[in-house]
């Protein structure tokens, strides 16, 4: 019945994002996250954006943005270092991505951080 499908692709959203989470710094992709579950990733690619309004890839963006800011806040690791950790393909591409999702490039973040 449509509840038990709901059920059942509430699970996949709720262990696709716990996936992500839990694999933010080897840079999950949407067939490494599905392989994971298992299913399709063109199943988890629609049900993924059926129940959360954003594809498979902005999430993962998306965490691996915030990962970054939790990265600036502890100050452990340069901006090239959190770029390198989280896979982004080029520190430039990193904080290109940074300044679209925060308004803010990342060694702008970090300097309002020790301004604090």
């Amino acid at each position: 019945d449509e509840f038990a499908a709901r059920s059942v692709e509430n699970d996949i959203i709720v262990q696709s994002k716990r996936y992500i989470c839990d694999n933010i710094r080897k840079g999950p992709t949407v067939s490494m996250t599905a392989k994971s579950i298992p299913v399709s990733p063109g199943y988890l690619s629609t049900i993924f954006k059926k129940y959360t309004g954003q594809t498979v890839v902005e999430y993962i963006r998306k965490q691996k943005l915030a990962c970054a800011k939790d990265y600036l806040r502890h100050g452990d690791y340069s901006i090239t270092q959190i770029a390198q950790l989280l896979s982004f393909s080029s520190v430039h591409y990193f904080s290109k991505q940074f300044k679209n999702e925060f308004d803010v490039s990342p060694s702008e973040y970090a300097a309002a951080l020790k301004k604090e």
